[in-house]
């Protein structure tokens, strides 16, 4: 037992270390030195499964504090905004979506759960520029410190989802006890923590694990990682928009298209690709249990993308052709549209929204009324 408590320590004081030099002396790091023994060390470290764990709990850890720190620190940035009321009025429908009732959606509760998207989506994008340098440069010619990077980040977005993972269950099962941030429904933990980021977590790992060197991993994850960091910023973005003036309609639009765009190459394009040739390659190989788990795996998360692709697809067909709304129910009509696009972007499309929420159907429902009886009323001024 002393042994092991030995060999425990030694691995929670590695991944400690390997901490501090990425996070505070990575400069020195990065600097082309001849020495490189502390990078190749690391890196070996991590290639074991036991190294990966602890490496990932570790950082999962550091993650949570960091960003709880940030959150509360951008939450007061927010606050002070101009548009912050109408950010959080859309935050509430948001919120409903993923199962929330109306009485939990107190102000500060849609304010923490709006900036900590923001932070969550900042991490993914941060996560995938550390990837550049394999996917520009390959495995082999970016070096030690290239992998290493590339490594570190994807484990680095392991960590954030295991952290997301406790903090809601907390926030689930334990707020009685635990007053974390605000109560979270059962409907949003099953569909975050159950179901979006243990798919994410198993094909991470094994990844890193058995097959970092393989050239479609790269791809999909850098790609991943990039679509969620610029949809979710951009979707929050839009919650910031006066879309009743000609120029935050136009802003919306623009948007519009970079999420379209973005959805298309990175979970179109790419993802069908690419796990095309890593499914290939697992057979080409006869690995049968990663060809048989990636299935799977490629299944669920093709399916999710297909959703995403028709809600992005959706949107643009209905508002790129459409000018300014003047109108209180297209204005009704385009804050639903926005909160439907956001709600897929995070993991929730519209297909399962009507699941998780009988409140946001009603909504939605009243909605489609109010623009159908005004569409009426339009058709009865032209006649006369």
């Amino acid at each position: 037992k002393m042994i092991e408590r030995a060999q425990v320590r030694s691995q929670f004081g590695s991944s400690a270390r390997a901490l501090s030099i990425i996070f505070f002396c990575w400069p020195s790091i990065a600097a082309p030195t001849e020495d490189k023994e502390s990078t190749m060390g690391f890196q070996e470290y991590l290639s074991g499964a036991r190294g990966c764990l602890v490496f990932v709990s570790v950082l999962a850890v550091v993650t949570g504090l960091v960003f709880e720190i940030l959150n509360k620190k951008l939450m007061d940035m927010v606050r002070s905004k101009p548009w912050c009321a109408q950010a959080m009025n859309l935050q509430k429908a948001l919120a409903m979506n993923f199962g929330y009732k109306e009485e939990e959606c107190t102000f500060e509760a849609m304010l923490d759960g709006y900036s900590f998207v923001i932070i969550f989506c900042g991490h993914h994008f941060v996560a995938g520029c550390c990837m550049l340098p394999v996917v520009l440069m390959g495995w082999e010619a970016c070096g030690t410190t290239g992998q290493l990077l590339f490594v570190v980040a994807a484990l680095s977005d392991v960590a954030l989802d295991m952290f997301d993972c406790f903090k809601n269950f907390c926030r689930t099962f334990l707020y009685s006890y635990i007053p974390w941030s605000s109560p979270c429904p059962l409907a949003c933990f099953i569909v975050l923590c159950c179901l979006h980021h243990p798919l994410a977590m198993s094909m991470v790992i094994p990844m890193v694990l058995h097959y970092p060197t393989m050239r479609s991993f790269h791809l999909i994850a850098v790609s991943l990682l990039f679509a969620a960091g610029i949809c979710f910023l951009s979707g929050a973005y839009k919650f910031t928009l006066d879309v009743k003036s000609k120029g935050g309609f136009m802003q919306y639009k623009v948007v519009v298209i970079l999420q379209l765009v973005t959805i298309w190459f990175t979970r179109g394009y790419v993802w069908f690709t690419q796990v095309y040739v890593t499914l290939t390659t697992f057979r080409s190989h006869g690995d049968t249990k990663f060809f048989i788990a990636g299935s799977v795996a490629a299944v669920l998360m093709s399916l999710f993308n297909i959703v995403m692709i028709m809600d992005a697809t959706d949107a643009a067909k209905k508002w790129l052709p459409r000018p300014v709304p003047t109108e209180d129910a297209e204005h009704e009509e385009l804050k639903a549209q926005i909160v439907r696009s956001h709600s897929s972007v995070l993991s929730v499309p519209s297909i399962m929204t009507d699941i998780l929420s009988p409140e946001a159907k009603q909504f939605r429902a009243s909605v489609q009324v109010l623009v159908a009886a005004n569409k009426f009323k339009k058709g009865i001024s032209k006649k006369d």
